[in-house]
């Protein structure tokens, strides 16, 4: 099947033509195939159709260049916008079809550490711009203050450091950590004081799942010996797998 024949006579048709129903821009010539490129500096290639053509003509891309990530990403897009802006419906094979491909293409998309490095400067500028207007404040307090969440947010960055030290990342992080450019002074004072917070009178235990976590008194005391348990107890010892060394030390001893 000629896939590129069957995309330039879709574009065809839309030339010199009034239709009644409603119209959407697309990209003749993808924006993205020019590097270090503005995507309004192209539209010159804007070509109006409908929105059944428009959906149609980024499947055609996909099936034109299927090795190309950021058109499977467009097509997932259109997919996946908000429920205020979702137009296309499709049957169940097609969207697992095209979910598969937009995961696989992502991976080769993150393994490539020239363009994925263009990504994080993107997300951490972006980031930057949250802190500096306070949207994380809010969410940090609820976080820290609930100790599941809190354990969830400690395993992800824990396995996150994990998988950094393998590659040799370990000081570029350590860097990074120091870096707090990006938040005003009033943000670190912020941020140290929920740091001495989280961890002040609070106990260290481990749950049933081999995780660890900083609870608050309160906390224990009810899941205490069912979903937790202190982390010098016998039973922490078992979960995790190490030999139990007699439990917390004495006070002056």
């Amino acid at each position: 099947m000629n896939w590129g024949k069957i995309y330039v006579d879709l574009l065809d048709k839309s030339y010199n033509r009034i239709i009644e129903e409603p119209t959407e821009k697309h990209h003749a010539y993808p924006w993205h195939w020019f590097e270090n490129s503005n995507k309004k500096d192209h539209d010159w290639s804007i070509v109006k159709l409908t929105r059944r053509e428009h959906f149609i003509a980024h499947r055609l891309l996909c099936k034109i260049y299927p090795n190309c990530q950021k058109a499977h990403m467009a097509l997932w897009r259109m997919l996946n916008t908000v429920p205020k802006r979702k137009k296309y419906k499709v049957n169940s094979k097609i969207y697992e079809k095209h979910k598969k491909n937009f995961i696989d293409k992502t991976i080769q998309y993150r393994k490539n550490i020239k363009k994925d490095s263009k990504r994080r400067k993107i997300c951490s500028e972006r980031m930057k711009e949250l802190w500096k207007k306070g949207y994380y404040d809010d969410i940090i307090v609820s976080i820290r203050k609930d100790p599941v969440k809190d354990r969830d947010r400690r395993e992800v960055c824990r396995k996150s450091l994990l998988e950094r030290n393998k590659n040799g990342l370990a000081e570029e992080t350590k860097k990074r950590n120091k870096n707090l450019n990006h938040m005003t002074k009033e943000q670190v004072v912020f941020l140290r004081k929920k740091q001495k917070e989280s961890v002040l009178n609070k106990t260290q235990v481990i749950f049933l799942d081999g995780t660890s976590a900083k609870v608050t008194s309160e906390y224990y005391q009810k899941n205490k010996g069912i979903t937790c348990f202190h982390a010098s107890s016998k039973k922490a010892a078992d979960i995790l797998g190490k030999p139990y060394k007699g439990g917390r030390p004495k006070k002056g001893s």
